[in-house]
């Protein structure tokens, strides 16, 4: 053991969670390889050659079976438990998103069935900030459907954007979002359009008395 190894090991949690996969393939061994070579690319995305020596890496990090099974009346699909160190997803929840679900997600044939998430990661993650009812209060629409859109498209000036608002508004909807590709392109500035739209919506608001 290197000395840098088994200070990075004590230092980790114990802990683990599992994910419960489907793999498809042609036969159980394939089915093994290709869940072993998950554990392996949802961690450390290196060939085991690579990291094998490394007995923290390895024996940690490294992603590990601990179930392996046919599922019943479905001749090409196995079930496999993969256990990942709670410390892997470094208590963020998009990394571990990444760690359940990540570059496995573009190959075929593997689908996320459950995940078993471990004590440590419950009290870490802890669910929505406001949840359900926390939301209907914000919005002030304490039943009924909740109604979301996003402005669009790339390209549109910071005057139609905020007019778009406006009369989304208006026409009751409780959420309005950029959409995922506005960011702070030289037409319509973050800063620009976020304080229009703001305004345009408060607008609004003032009409409907929302």
């Amino acid at each position: 053991f290197d000395l840098l190894s088994v200070s990075q090991a004590s230092a980790m949690s114990a802990e683990r969670f599992e994910v419960v996969y489907h793999v498809s393939a042609t036969s159980e061994a394939d089915a093994r390889e290709r869940t072993f070579g998950m554990c392996l690319e949802q961690t450390v995305e290196l060939p085991e050659k690579l990291v094998r020596d490394d007995p923290f890496i390895w024996g940690t990090v490294v992603g590990k079976i601990e179930e392996f099974k046919k599922v019943e009346g479905k001749p090409d699909l196995w079930q496999a438990k993969v256990s990942y160190a709670n410390d892997t997803t470094g208590y963020e929840f998009t990394q571990f998103l990444n760690v359940v679900f990540g570059n496995t997600s573009i190959q075929q044939g593997i689908t996320v069935e459950d995940i078993l998430p471990s004590e440590g990661l419950l009290k870490a993650f802890k669910g929505p900030k406001f949840g359900t009812a926390g939301l209907r209060k914000l919005l002030n629409v304490p039943s009924g459907p909740l109604f979301q859109t996003a402005l669009k498209p790339m390209g549109s000036s910071v005057e139609k954007l905020a007019d778009m608002a406006y009369k989304f508004a208006l026409g009751g909807i409780d959420v309005i979002k950029d959409d995922h590709g506005l960011a702070n392109q030289c037409w319509a500035t973050y800063e620009e359009r976020v304080t229009a739209c703001a305004k345009a919506v408060a607008k609004a608001n003032a009409e409907t008395g929302k």
